[in-house]
Formats: C-alpha cells, structure tokens, sequence
C-alpha cells in the first residue's frame, strides 16, 4: 500500500482500541448473521436449510431439488437482488439447489425485503 495508507493503518492500530473495535464487529456480524438465518427460516420454502461456516459472515443455503439456484439468482437481479449461487462454487456443477448470501452488510429494512421477496421467488420455484 502507499505510504499514507500505511501512515494511517499503524494510527489507528496504535492509537485507537483495535481490539474493541474487533469485538464490536465481530457482534455485530453475529448478529446480522441471527437475523437472516431467522428471516430465512420464516420467509424461504419449507425444506430450506442453512449452514454458516464456522466464523465469517456468508450463510449457506440449501432450497429444496425444485428451487435451481441460478435461477433464482436471475430472478432476484432482475429486481436489483444480489444472490451467488450455488454452482459458481463447484466445477462439477453441485449445489444447484443453493445459494450463499452475504450477512456482512448493517441489518436495515432493505434487508427484510430483500430476505422476503428471495422467499417469495423460490416459493413460486417449487
């Protein structure tokens, strides 16, 4: 990195609790990650799993065979959704019934919606 980045990354390891600031982010994804798991219990198809990898803030969802997850994927970017599905993460194209979402973002409204219209459109897959 340049030297003014370098400048302030050792500022602000030196000078502010980064430590704290550590546990406070760690809470708040923890947190994020409790709300969407419960959002997707509540809005996604019956059948629906998730999974979250030990740390991190990305939640693993698996949909019932019916619900393909590139086609979700498409239905949601179609109204401005952003879904990764799950055969990007396989070459022997596994997972198609999956998707993994983001838990990283501040929880807020747009979350909700988002969470229940991703719930409305697997509910029409299957």
């Amino acid at each position: 990195t340049n030297s003014p980045a370098q400048l302030a990354i050792a500022d602000f390891f030196e000078n502010h609790n980064y430590d704290r600031s550590l546990r406070n982010i760690r809470q708040t994804l923890a947190q994020n990650m409790h709300l969407i798991r419960q959002k997707v219990q509540l809005y996604f198809p019956e059948g629906t799993k998730e999974t979250s990898p030990e740390g991190g803030c990305l939640l693993w969802v698996e949909f019932p065979v019916e619900v393909k997850g590139l086609d979700l994927h498409r239905k949601a970017l179609k109204e401005k959704i952003s879904v990764i599905p799950g055969p990007v993460f396989s070459a022997n194209s596994k997972y198609q019934n999956c998707i993994r979402l983001n838990c990283g973002n501040p929880w807020s409204e747009q979350i909700d919606k988002a969470l229940l219209r991703i719930g409305q459109l697997a509910h029409e897959m299957v």
